[in-house]
């Protein structure tokens, strides 16, 4: 990534704008949470009548938490790579500090905290703060849609025979080829290419706030990021799957791990589109909610394990933030960094 760091002076919002568009955010939310918790406890009462039941097993969801966490390390190499490519490389304890730290910024209205708190961390390592802020936006568009293609790709997967049988022709057939539908997506991706790669360039330079800053990221770059970062949903899908199996769902089926990735995928990428909602709360678990019960889950474990997986979630970025940001000074010297050679 190649970058000029042009940061223009800020321009203050009009109030009565800022005030209008923040009353509006606030009540799309609380209606997306009113009928989330409507369609809720529809389907946990529901789920009582039929006798469901639930269990609780902490080894499994400290497991869901754990591979959660692994699960953002490609990521976190890839904003280190975007990094070095910038001319800024740093260590591997500077960057996990910043990111795991920023990751808290989401569930500030807006999303842009994320970037705010990874640029602050960096600054005193060299960094400036366009080229953080645009390396993270870069980051994390990316990696959205990544779980974007891949829920659509293998949401298949999510749906029952019967469902995809009375699907009309030629969806049916194609619904149920999950490697067509995923060649399919991947053509698709490939000729909007060049135009999605202008267009991420010019949506990271307004999220991080620098419209005069030029970045570009090779193609190369992007195609090795998309491949990597497939590895974060794979790890967030067998997070919800364990998180089911924590609530009594019985046996993991490896064979389900697709459609739970397709789930998890989906449902954040959403999430982080939906600006009105901190940290994707409400959308995501409405979505969670109707993928898992569309996917035969019993009613309350997909309630359950919705809110659930929130909560597994939040508490391991909450714990792994404050480990790494007050063991900060011990493990990172600023302008002393090094990090490996750019491959």
């Amino acid at each position: 990534m190649n970058t000029i760091d042009e940061t223009p002076p800020p321009v203050a919002p009009r109030p009565g704008h800022a005030s209008v568009t923040s009353v509006l955010k606030w009540m799309l939310l609380t209606i997306v949470l009113a009928l989330v918790c409507w369609r809720a406890r529809t389907l946990w009462l529901e789920g009582r009548q039929q006798g469901g039941q639930l269990e609780f097993s902490a080894g499994w969801l400290l497991a869901a938490a754990g591979i959660y966490l692994v699960g953002w390390l490609p990521s976190l190499w890839y904003w280190r790579r975007l990094l070095a490519d910038a001319g800024h490389p740093v260590s591997f304890p500077v960057a996990a500090r910043a990111y795991f730290c920023g990751h808290l910024g989401k569930y500030v209205p807006g999303k842009a905290a994320v970037l705010v708190i990874r640029a602050a961390l960096l600054k005193p390592h060299g960094v400036p703060t366009s080229v953080a802020a645009l390396t993270a936006t870069w980051e994390a568009l990316v990696l959205m849609g990544v779980g974007g293609v891949l829920g659509v790709a293998l949401a298949p997967s999510l749906l029952p025979q019967e469902t995809i049988d009375r699907l009309p022709a030629p969806l049916d057939r194609l619904v149920s080829s999950p490697l067509l539908l995923a060649a399919a997506i991947l053509f698709l991706a490939l000729l909007a290419f060049p135009l999605a790669t202008r267009l991420v360039t010019r949506v990271a330079a307004r999220m991080a706030g620098t419209s005069s800053a030029r970045a570009t990221v090779s193609t190369r770059r992007l195609l090795i990021g998309m491949g990597v970062l497939v590895l974060v949903w794979t790890c967030h899908g067998l997070s919800l799957a364990w998180t089911l199996q924590g609530l009594g769902s019985g046996p993991l089926e490896w064979s389900r791990l697709p459609g739970w990735t397709a789930a998890v995928g989906l449902a954040t990428a959403i999430g982080f589109i939906a600006l009105f909602a901190p940290g994707g709360v409400g959308v995501r678990e409405g979505l969670l909610i109707e993928s898992l019960a569309q996917a035969g889950i019993a009613q309350q474990q997909a309630v359950v394990a919705s809110i659930v997986l929130r909560g597994v979630w939040l508490a391991a970025e909450i714990s792994t933030a404050a480990i790494l940001y007050y063991l900060g000074d011990a493990l990172v010297t600023p302008t002393t960094d090094t990090v490996e050679p750019s491959d």
